[in-house]
């Protein structure tokens, strides 16, 4: 089952309902990436310097993310945010949508014109930077232009 790019909550229940389980998928993942050791999330060579240019440029940066944005597992806070503030990029981003923020995940636009209401960006002129399909397939249905990056 290819889980990349789709919201995680529905992919886990196809695949426990698939396979006759009842463990809770999605809570043993978020336990097990969430408690993971830092530093092993790691931007591209070279990301960091575009990102600082574009920020310094005056061009606002937003993320919309399939992760929560913030998480409270067992007493502690954790979420995409947290990793870019590790990553020590948080600052370079006026604003964040996770999972917890919209109602319909990629490939529905929800999250990116939140993220667009948010700038006071107007779609056509911005572009949605994305890995999976579903960030495309939002960004187009958001009127935005779109850019796939292909990692790795």
């Amino acid at each position: 089952m290819r889980v990349r790019g789709r919201q995680l909550a529905e992919a886990f229940l196809e695949l426990e309902t698939r396979e006759g389980l009842n463990v809770n998928l999605l809570q043993i993942y978020r336990s097990a990436y969430w408690n993971k050791s830092s530093g092993l999330v790691r931007l591209y060579p070279n990301i960091k310097d575009v990102l600082t240019e574009l920020y310094h440029s005056g061009i606002k940066l937003g993320i919309v993310t399939q992760k929560n944005w913030v998480l409270d597992l067992d007493g502690v806070s954790v979420g995409a945010s947290k990793e870019l503030e590790d990553l020590g990029i948080i600052n370079l981003f006026s604003t964040g949508v996770g999972f917890e923020n919209v109602v319909r995940y990629k490939p529905d636009p929800e999250g990116v014109l939140l993220a667009l209401n948010t700038l006071g960006s107007n779609p056509a002129n911005s572009i949605v930077i994305g890995d999976s399909p579903f960030d495309i397939e939002a960004g187009n249905a958001a009127g935005c232009l779109t850019c796939h990056a292909i990692w790795g």
